[in-house]
């Protein structure tokens, strides 16, 4: 009787007498093959199935491990292009915020600057500057000191095309503290004809620029 990976193999002993104790017959020896063939064909198919077990196997974990590198990938790129957006958003943000507060600072520099001139010229209103035409502004320009090329010239044409907007101006040294006493208003009975007319002129300006309350 023999034991061959699980299966048990029986052959018929040997028949006694003979030709001695190591003698078998063929029949017996026959079987015996047989046997030893079955064995070699059982171990052949058992290592087959498991060479086929072993290579399935290696082949899902290979796709499995593809499968786990693509959705890395997938999930890496992704956090690149939202990283990116996120940058670029970011950038163009502060562009246009850093855009913004500079025109706003340039608007604050000619704003004081035409405020400026228009005091040393005698504009009575400095609500009048809202009059200056915004193309004229846009072609004013300041500096990195922050010097405004142009604002001069612009209140002195304002104030040829509008003279009765203006006073006699301001002539004291920018340094020397203005007087604390205003000038005398003169009396209709006390002006002359161009005066007076002046004065209307000065009157139906405010009337018309001034919001009414």
């Amino acid at each position: 009787m023999f034991n061959r990976h699980g299966r048990v193999f029986e052959t018929v002993d040997p028949p006694a007498g003979g030709g001695g104790r190591n003698t078998f017959s063929a029949d017996y020896v026959a079987r015996l093959q047989a046997d030893l063939d079955k064995a070699k064909e059982d171990l052949r198919a058992s290592s087959a199935t498991h060479t086929d077990a072993l290579a399935a196997a290696k082949r899902a974990g290979e796709d499995a491990l593809a499968a786990l590198r693509t959705e890395h990938q997938a999930a890496l790129a992704a956090a690149t292009e939202a990283h990116t957006t996120a940058l670029v958003t970011a950038k163009r943000e502060g562009e246009e915020l850093l855009t913004a507060e500079r025109a706003s600072v340039r608007q604050r520099i000619i704003n004081s600057a035409l405020r400026a001139e228009a005091t040393t010229a005698g504009l009575l209103d400095m609500d009048a500057l809202r009059l200056i035409d915004p193309a004229e502004m846009e072609k004013l320009t300041v500096d990195d000191a922050g010097v405004v090329a142009g604002a001069k010239p612009l209140i002195e044409a304002m104030k040829r095309a509008k003279p009765f907007l203006f006073g006699q101006g301001n002539t004291s040294s920018p340094n020397q503290p203005p007087t604390k006493t205003p000038p005398a208003m003169k009396h209709a009975r006390d002006m002359t004809d161009e005066e007076f007319a002046e004065a209307n002129r000065r009157r139906a300006w405010r009337g018309a620029v001034q919001t009414p309350a």
